[in-house]
């Protein structure tokens, strides 16, 4: 063998170690390149739940919640179109008094019923209240009463103990 074979024997060598190097390096990359990447996946599910989170509680939680504002707003409109109506009657004068009469009376009619309803109420609270008071009162009698036979009875009835 001569010394260029011996040179080109040696290089390979090297070059075959070179090459077991690289890809045992390639390996061991590859390997932490899918563990970082299963970390990032863990990270984005994390930060969608977080998101997730954040965005439940931006919403409403009830759907009560979206009714009475769904009541809020066909009540402002119908108040709206009434007034609107009102303001922009076409039959004149006339129809605009006869709205604004059925209004006030409309508005009155709850203060006059009023004041009978809550003398009546009144009226009814305190007769029940009594009513209450007097059987209250006779129920705790009878049994004052009832406690004090039982207790008479039963020393009575008692027989001293004797020591043995």
């Amino acid at each position: 063998m001569d010394v260029t074979q011996l040179k080109d024997k040696a290089k390979a060598r090297v070059n075959e170690t070179r090459l077991d190097r690289a890809s045992t390096d390639n390996e061991r990359l590859s390997v932490e390149n899918d563990v970082l990447r299963r970390e990032l996946d863990r990270a984005n599910d994390d930060r969608g739940r977080f998101l997730e989170a954040l965005e439940s509680l931006q919403r409403p939680t009830t759907t009560t919640t979206g009714r009475k504002h769904r009541l809020r707003r066909a009540t402002t409109l119908a108040i709206a179109a009434g007034s609107a109506y009102v303001i922009g009657a076409k039959a004149g004068r006339e129809r605009y008094e006869q709205i604004r009469s059925w209004w006030d009376r409309t508005k009155g009619r709850g203060a006059e019923v009023m004041p009978e309803q809550i003398t009546d109420l009144t009226d009814t609270a305190t007769s029940t209240i009594a009513d209450a008071k007097q059987k209250a009162s006779s129920t705790v009698d009878d049994i004052k009463q009832t406690a004090a036979s039982k207790t008479q009875d039963a020393k009575k009835n008692s027989t001293p103990l004797t020591g043995s």
